[in-house]
This record gives C-alpha cells, structure tokens and sequence, in this order.
C-alpha cells in the first residue's frame, strides 16, 4: 500500500474515531492529504500530532471540528477542503455513534439522535463531496462504514442496526446515481476492539467471540485495511459492494 495514495485528497468524518485513527495512518503512510472531520476536537488535535509526528505535514492536512448532522456546516467544510488543495478523491464516512437501548425503552429522541449521525451524517457528506467528484474528470471513491448488526440485528442496538442497514441501502442507491465517474462502497465491521463498543465486549464478549470462526475480535487496523483496498485503483472495478470484515461471523 504504500505510495498508494500519492497526492490524493482524502476527507474522512469520524477522523478521531479508532477506525478513523488506523485508516488516517494508513493513507498519510500512502502519501495522501488528509482532511479529518470529528466533533470531538481534542482528540482531533491528538491525532493530528502522531500524524505529524509521522512525516504528515501541516500542508498536507486540514482538521475542523464538525457536527455531520449539520448540512450547511458539512457542504461548507468540504468546500474549504476543495479550496485548499483543489480537488476531493476519496471520501470516507466513519463518524458515528453507538448507544445501548432496548426498544420498548426508547425515546423519540434516542431513535433519532442515531439515526441523524449515523445516517444523514452519511448523506451530509456524500452529497457535499459527491458534488466535486462527479465534477472533476477524475471521479472518486466514497466509502461508507456499514455493520454487520445491520446484517444480522443486534440485540440493544436496533437504531444502530437501522441506520447501518440504511448506510447500505443509501450507498448502493448513490452507486447508481453517481457511477461510471465515482465508486461508492460500504465496508461493514463485526465485533472490533475499539472503544466504541468496550462496554459491550465486556459484557457480551465471550459469548460473541464463539459466534466468529477466525476465534479473535477485530482491530482498527483491519477495517482500515479494508477501507482502504475500496478507496484505492486496486478495487476500481467494485462499485455498490459491502465487504464483510467480521472474521466469518456473518456471511452472505
């Protein structure tokens, strides 16, 4: 992979995310010029700094604190990373939220909250970027972050399993729209080692790991990896596709 991501611009939401960190790393260490969008800002900072520390420099990188639900301040972020640095290649989409409710327990604004980042977060994004790609001779690449829960369900999570099934159905549909000039795809992570869902694997974990025949929870870095081959020319003749990384737990 590496060199792989020479110059190109790459803008990813959920930047001080653990997914977000690992597919950062991966494609600064392909040459690329990163914009990382997140709402926690701190934690952005953070990242940038071992970034830099990593040979990215201030040039090649644009960090703004941004709520993804907010359309006029998403369609205005991306249009500052086109100004600075003249095009958009790759975006990628892994701002999102995680929360445990039963359904009967639920409030309106619960069901909501999640669907508004996790969802329209998406479309904020892809339609703010998807505008300069389908613009510029070049085209792009768009991938979303998917979940198997949005395969399989998932006990405590049923917004969460909505917005993902949503994600999908979305992605596949803007696939059409925006094709032959931008590629659009989903990656759909299983149990991953993050802090996103630690509660979770504390609690649930054993029973989780006997449903995965490769016996081990994903890590950051191998969603990344995924991320990645989607984003990149190895993959320029997949378009509409969820690639599963799940370690066997699901598959269709």
């Amino acid at each position: 992979m590496e060199r792989d991501f020479q110059d190109q611009v790459v803008i990813l939401t959920g930047g001080a995310g653990d997914i977000g960190r690992a597919s950062a790393a991966r494609f600064a260490a392909g040459g690329a010029k990163l914009a990382l969008f997140d709402s926690d800002g701190g934690a952005l900072d953070s990242v940038a700094g071992g970034l830099r520390a990593g040979g990215l420099s201030a040039k090649a990188s644009l960090l703004r604190r941004l709520d993804v639900t907010d359309l006029d301040a998403v369609d205005a972020a991306v249009d500052e990373v086109h100004a600075k640095f003249g095009r958009i290649d790759i975006l990628v989409n892994c701002a999102g939220i995680y929360r445990h409710q039963k359904v009967l327990e639920m409030s309106a604004e619960d069901w909501a909250q999640t669907l508004d980042v996790n969802l329209k977060g998406v479309f904020a994004a892809c339609r703010a970027a998807g505008r300069w790609m389908s613009a510029q001779e070049s085209g792009g690449a768009i991938v979303n972050l998917a979940s198997v829960s949005a395969q399989r369900g998932s006990l405590l999570h049923a917004h969460y399993s909505a917005s993902k099934a949503g994600v999908i159905g979305f992605g596949r549909s803007l696939a059409l729209e925006l094709a032959p000039k931008v590629r659009v795809n989903a990656v759909a992570p299983g149990i991953i080692d993050s802090r996103m869902i630690e509660e979770m694997i504390e609690a649930r974990g054993e029973e989780w790991r006997k449903q995965i025949p490769l016996d081990r929870f994903g890590t950051p870095e191998d969603v990344a990896d995924a991320i990645c081959f989607l984003a990149g020319d190895r993959a320029s003749y997949i378009n509409g596709a969820v690639l599963n990384v799940n370690g066997g737990m699901w598959m269709d």
